[in-house]
């Protein structure tokens, strides 16, 4: 897509859920892999330390005139992001009804140090065992405890 053309650097460099056999983390889809690299997630951007709508192309502005936008990011729909906690603990969480900031918010306060949006939209769900978070949901988490 022609139009792209001016977003490419910071869509190539979008943030990634790393998988490696020493744990996760989140990393710009740019920065050089790790040795025990096993398999990646690109999505973002990036929610924590801090928020990358910008430099991942996800928004952009000509003054004050908003130019892109494809996450709707102040718009209140369903979302779901990833994180990671400072004991490699791994976060799923699932929101109803939110913008990039509440989403944003809401991984902090499950303590995660670092995250990144996955899917938002109609779309967004989360499975868990036998259970289906969607449609009737409001908030749901999921935590994955590192194995030992």
């Amino acid at each position: 897509n022609p139009s792209l053309k001016p977003y490419l650097k910071g869509i190539l460099g979008r943030s990634e859920l790393r998988i490696g056999k020493s744990g996760c983390r989140i990393e710009a889809h740019s920065a050089p892999y790790e040795k025990d690299f096993l398999a990646s997630l690109q999505a973002g951007p990036r929610l924590l330390p801090e928020l990358r709508l910008e430099k991942e192309a996800f928004l952009a502005f000509r003054g004050k005139k908003v130019l892109r936008d494809p996450l709707r990011f102040r718009v209140k729909i369903r979302r779901s992001a990833v994180g990671i906690r400072k004991n490699g603990e791994i976060v799923f969480l699932f929101l109803e009804k939110g913008d990039v900031f509440q989403l944003r918010e809401e991984m902090r306060a499950l303590g995660c140090s670092e995250a990144m949006a996955l899917d938002g939209g109609s779309s967004s769900a989360l499975a868990a065992g036998k259970r289906f978070f969607g449609a009737s949901s409001v908030r749901c988490a999921l935590l994955l405890k590192k194995r030992k």
